[in-house]
């Protein structure tokens, strides 16, 4: 019994040294802990056009919370890569992310948005009679 415990107190603790060294990234990586996603009201009475992401969060739920107006949703990328999108949203050639059907009141769909950068976004509605438009800005 005593030789195991000398045993024991010998060995080293490199387990524990390596899970206190940082991990390295490669660069042009991003790293966003978890998603921490944004809610965005896309409702007629919507008065900021500017949404703002912290640093910890990863995406927007774009939520349909008019009354009645079925919404469609372009979200502009530009030349920045995209990663991830409800089903529901498609990337076009273009770089703009489309609502493939309407998105009906009370419904979302989320976005993320890994990449630094200004994200012009708008919401037509059906009919064409109202369009939302205001921006993503991301701080990385």
């Amino acid at each position: 019994m005593k030789l195991l415990m000398i045993i024991l107190l010998l060995m080293p603790f490199s387990s524990a040294s390596a899970a206190e060294q940082p991990h390295s990234q490669p660069e042009g990586t991003v790293e966003v802990s978890g998603p921490n996603y944004k809610v965005l009201h896309l409702s007629p009475g919507s008065s900021s056009k500017t949404t703002r992401l912290a640093p910890d969060q990863s995406g927007i739920f774009f939520l349909n919370d008019s009354a009645r107006s079925p919404l469609n949703l372009e979200v502009d990328f530009g030349t920045r890569p995209a990663h991830c999108a409800s089903a529901r949203m498609k990337m076009g050639k273009d770089g703009v992310y489309r609502s493939t059907e309407a998105i009906e009141a009370n419904q979302f769909v989320s976005v993320c948005f890994p990449f630094a950068g200004t994200y012009r976004y708008k919401a037509i509605s059906t009919t064409g009679a109202k369009t939302l438009s205001g921006e993503v800005v991301v701080v990385r």
